[in-house]
């Protein structure tokens, strides 16, 4: 397992996604949130990691709040372009399922 032979933000990251895709987005939140708040401050990673799954888990309007967080600490305007739709797209779906 990558956890037991390097460890660090990163690999928890990459955990969190691989226990998201395997047993579902609620449960890679959960290996997400065990990161303390200061990992990684100034990355985008966690906070995009963190939208992509709250979007899967269908918690759009969280998803939004983080693309947004990730978009504002890249410095790459691709990403930061790729990041700031993401938000759009996850606001834009919380607006239709609050209205339905």
């Amino acid at each position: 397992m990558l956890a037991t032979a390097a460890s660090g933000p990163v690999v928890e990251v990459n955990c969190a996604v691989a226990h998201g895709r395997a047993f579902g987005p609620v449960a890679g939140l959960v290996v997400l949130a065990t990161l303390g708040e200061d990992a990684l401050p100034r990355s985008p990673l966690v906070p995009s990691v963190r939208g992509d799954l709250l979007e899967r888990a269908g918690r759009f309007e969280e998803a939004d709040d983080a693309f947004t967080e990730a978009a504002a600490r890249t410095r790459n305007e691709s990403e930061r372009r790729l990041l700031t739709d993401r938000a759009r797209q996850a606001a834009s779906r919380s607006s239709s399922s609050r209205s339905q």
